[in-house]
């Protein structure tokens, strides 16, 4: 059985991603009350919230019986990383870093979905598992 968590890159990145995302939102907004009929430049505005709202959808980390699939709003195609590849683990209450290839992933967890991941991860790797 496949699971699915989504993720949020570290707390500057997110905050700078999320303020620009509302922004836009804000901008949108504000355009409309400027006039009373419908205005392009409000619409555009409405259009890049709506376009940072779907990319921030796309970062997940996707659990199947051999592989995790990571994916993030900068690579186009998913990333399947088999099991046996990724090295070391470090998990705190929110926080999950993992090593494969030389590479790190980073990334940031909804606090309910903890307990669900915590446990997940204790089952697929209990010998990799470090826990902080």
């Amino acid at each position: 059985m496949a699971r699915k968590f989504y993720w949020q890159p570290e707390l500057s990145i997110a905050i700078i991603y999320w303020s620009t995302t509302f922004t836009f939102f804000f901008l949108g907004f504000i355009l409309t009350l400027e006039k009373s009929t419908v205005y392009w430049k409000s619409l555009l505005a409405f259009f890049f919230f709506f376009l940072l709202l779907l990319l921030s959808r796309k970062r997940y980390l996707r659990f199947s019986e051999t592989s995790i699939t990571l994916s993030s709003v900068m690579q186009w195609c998913p990333v399947s990383i088999p099991y046996e590849e990724i090295e070391q683990i470090q998990w705190q209450k929110n926080h999950l870093l993992f090593e494969y290839h030389g590479k790190k992933f980073e990334g940031y967890f909804f606090s309910k979905n903890q307990k669900v991941f915590s446990h997940l991860l204790q089952q697929k790797f209990p010998e990799k598992l470090t826990e902080v």
